[in-house]
């Protein structure tokens, strides 16, 4: 679990508890601290959108061993739309692939 503090009202951002698929975790280029970006995939269920896939950080205070293959997690989270100049750093998506970006509070396994 994070250790991130939790941001009850923050202007732009949406706090979302699901349960998503979060995998391919990855540590930004610039930062040298715990911080890992993960994606994740909620699932919406709509005829229009089945899914949305984000960009988390998540500070990873005790070294949790992530996997790069997909598990279904449930997680509290604070979001935002994406915007074209956001750095994911992903090699797998492309950035127009992403629908959100921000910070993964918590997560439970």
């Amino acid at each position: 679990m994070s250790t991130t503090p939790i941001f009850d009202a923050v202007p732009g951002l949406a706090s979302i508890t699901t349960i998503a698929a979060l995998a391919n975790p990855r540590r930004p280029r610039r930062l040298l601290s715990k911080t890992v970006i993960l994606d994740a995939e909620i699932y919406v269920g709509s005829s229009l959108c089945e899914s949305l896939l984000g960009a988390l950080r998540f500070f990873n205070a005790f070294d949790l061993k992530l996997s790069a293959e997909p598990g279904l997690y449930l997680i509290y989270a604070t979001f935002a739309r994406m915007e074209a100049d956001a750095d994911v750093q992903s090699t797998v998506n492309a950035p127009s692939d992403y629908a959100f970006v921000r910070d993964l509070q918590w997560h439970l396994f």
